[in-house]
């Protein structure tokens, strides 16, 4: 190389260079080094964090697949709320014994998966007296159950799980055990840091980074989290801590109790981004005999349809008698239009008042408008 060789190599290559090497990355005829060596010389390189950009067009769709299917998506957190005594770890640990032995779900719903592996999270169950005889009541096959109590080793030697500090060894489980598909955090509040479990900011922050994991391993998150006590609030907004929470969440499920029968608890859906629409489910919870008696969820065969689901925020479900309002009321329009008069003397009839007709008409939307010439008003479904 001659002196004027070796001076134009150490110029600054041009914009226009960029461009041209650029070019010939985009045809094949440059290297993605040749193309970082060209931008580092032309003094334009980021030195710094870079951005990362997806091409859209070079993603594939994809359907949501799922754990429960409707239910609990896989690569996604899902949260489940209520108050206690509602059965909220006795639904997780039924989920994760299904799970475990490949059976339906309570819905029908048929198992997508092979027997695969859970890894618990539990701050308030012993797993002797508590967790393994509803894991047996649920006829769970336990080498798939897995409890992660806490960290062994290093500074933090018989620590308690805390989130985030405790991401990387929750991956190392999940990486151990291999064909995980299902975590649950029971309850997620109580391996929050203080400034995680209600700043919205720092709450999301972990939430997404649990959230990478998830969609890296394909596993489901079922976090649980109890409701708080402004019970003039929607269920959605009760969840305790962060609403960050309820935000990151893509499923969000609340137990309730059945107004008419204290033993009966619905299964209801609060939020789902990712499902056509749903069915409430109901439960009640039984001890089931054996050497360890233990409480057991006994699913209902019928799913409830959402025309069921009250307009009230303070109350997912409305009472007994409005359910049976809303049936009848279904089955005298599912023809056409029917005269206002007519409905409102059968309802009368069926010993149906003013109020509980009202209701039962805006859980169904019905459409009440004038026949043609005014003659009589009309009542028909959406």
């Amino acid at each position: 190389m001659d002196d004027e060789d070796f001076a134009q190599s150490q110029q600054p290559d041009t914009v226009e260079r960029l461009v041209e090497v650029g070019r010939k990355l985009e045809d094949g005829e440059a290297t993605e080094g040749e193309f970082v060596i060209a931008s580092s010389r032309t003094g334009l390189a980021h030195r710094g964090p870079t951005p990362l950009i997806i091409r859209v067009h070079e993603v594939e769709a994809e359907d949501v697949a799922w754990l429960w299917p409707g239910k609990f998506p896989l690569g996604k957190i899902s949260l489940l709320v209520g108050d206690p005594g509602r059965g909220k770890s006795l639904l997780a640990l039924d989920v994760a014994a299904r799970l475990s032995a490949q059976r339906p779900w309570p819905d029908g719903s048929p198992a997508l998966l092979p027997p695969s592996s859970t890894i618990l999270v539990s701050a308030e169950d012993d797993l002797a007296d508590t967790i393994r005889p509803r894991l047996d009541a649920a006829d769970a096959d336990p080498a798939f159950i897995h409890l992660l109590r806490g960290v062994k080793g290093g500074p933090f030697d018989n620590a308690g799980f805390v989130l985030p500090r405790d991401l990387g060894m929750l991956r190392k489980a999940v990486e151990d055990i291999r064909d995980v598909r299902l975590i649950v955090l029971d309850p997620l509040v109580a391996f929050l840091t203080s400034s995680s479990a209600t700043n919205n900011v720092a709450l999301r922050t972990v939430l997404a980074s649990l959230q990478c994991m998830a969609e890296e391993f394909s596993f489901a998150v079922l976090a649980i989290s109890h409701l708080t006590k402004a019970s003039a609030a929607a269920p959605i907004y009760r969840a305790m801590g962060s609403i960050g929470l309820v935000a990151a969440a893509r499923a969000v499920w609340t137990l309730w109790p059945d107004a008419d029968n204290h033993r009966r608890t619905f299964f209801v859906p609060l939020k789902c981004n990712l499902s056509e629409a749903v069915s409430a489910l109901a439960y009640t919870i039984a001890v089931k005999p054996g050497d360890h008696p233990a409480p057991n969820l006994l699913w209902e065969a019928n799913a409830l349809p959402l025309a069921l689901v009250s307009t009230s925020t303070a109350h997912p479900l409305p009472r007994l008698r409005d359910q049976q309002a809303i049936a009848w009321l279904a089955d005298i329009l599912k023809e056409g239009p029917v005269a206002a008069t007519h409905v409102e003397t059968a309802a009368g009839d069926e010993g149906f008042g003013r109020n509980v007709l009202r209701r039962a008409k805006a859980a169904l939307n019905v459409i009440t408008y004038p026949e043609e010439f005014g003659k009589q008003w009309l009542c028909r479904l959406p």
